[in-house]
């Protein structure tokens, strides 16, 4: 972080400063689940976020409705005062099966396991899914902002390690989308686009659904047809052929 701190041309003396105390007060709380959290709060306002964004940047990558990652002073601000960090131990439900997404998930550190809760086309579940730094998850929330409707998740996220999240509960979405005429945009789009996957998946299932049925009534048809046939008409038709 001394290397960062140089590069933004802040004096020497201050840079080695802001590393000692950085560097003390980790291994004073080292273990604590959000101890850069703690020190960054006992840091000048001014130069928390910086640090903040520094630290992270990587972890809200993933975010494609953020926009550019390298965003201004202000937005890093902003998850700074709003970011929630909840930590959970292996096995921990983190959002079940079914709930409502009402919050924005972005994993800060540890592993975390989603298993599918739709069968599969043989009527098996889905293998589990694991993922580390940089995921996120919970964008149903962007719908309930934007429409009001609710979106319940389709898969159960548990914690496949000691694990800490990020999290912006829907209030604070709300806040930043009014506040940020880009990510409002964004959003706007990708609601657009998850609607269009979703109109496209239901065409693909409904119509793989009509194609069985047009299978299963073609042969009972084709039986059927068999049954009621005229077996004495063919000698005779042989028959006249000879």
């Amino acid at each position: 972080s001394i290397g960062f701190l140089r590069l933004r041309h802040l004096p020497e003396a201050f840079s080695e400063g802001i590393g000692a105390f950085f560097d003390h007060h980790w291994n004073l709380q080292r273990g604590s689940p959000s101890q850069d959290w703690q020190i960054l709060a006992q840091l000048p306002p001014g130069i928390q976020g910086t640090i903040f964004r520094f630290m992270h940047t990587d972890a809200f990558s993933t975010i494609s409705f953020f926009g550019d990652r390298k965003r201004d002073f202000a937005f890093w601000a902003f998850l700074l005062r709003n970011c929630k960090i909840e930590t959970f131990t292996e096995g921990d439900h983190i959002v079940g099966l079914g709930d409502e997404e009402r919050r924005l998930y972005i994993l800060k550190s540890g592993k975390i396991k989603e298993i599918d809760g739709q069968l599969t086309v043989l009527g098996g579940h889905r293998d589990p899914k694991f993922f580390r730094r940089p995921y996120h998850w919970g964008e149903g929330v962007l719908i309930k902002v934007a429409t009001g409707k609710k979106r319940h998740s389709k898969v159960l996220t548990k914690a496949s390690s000691k694990v800490e999240v990020f999290v912006l509960d829907i209030e604070d979405i709300e806040n930043l989308i009014s506040q940020d005429e880009q990510i409002r945009d964004n959003v706007t789009n990708y609601i657009y686009e998850e609607t269009q996957l979703y109109v496209a998946e239901k065409f693909r299932a409904v119509s793989a659904k009509l194609c069985k049925l047009a299978v299963v009534k073609a042969q009972r048809d084709f039986r059927e047809a068999q049954l009621h046939t005229d077996k004495r008409i063919r000698p005779r038709a042989e028959g006249r052929l000879r």
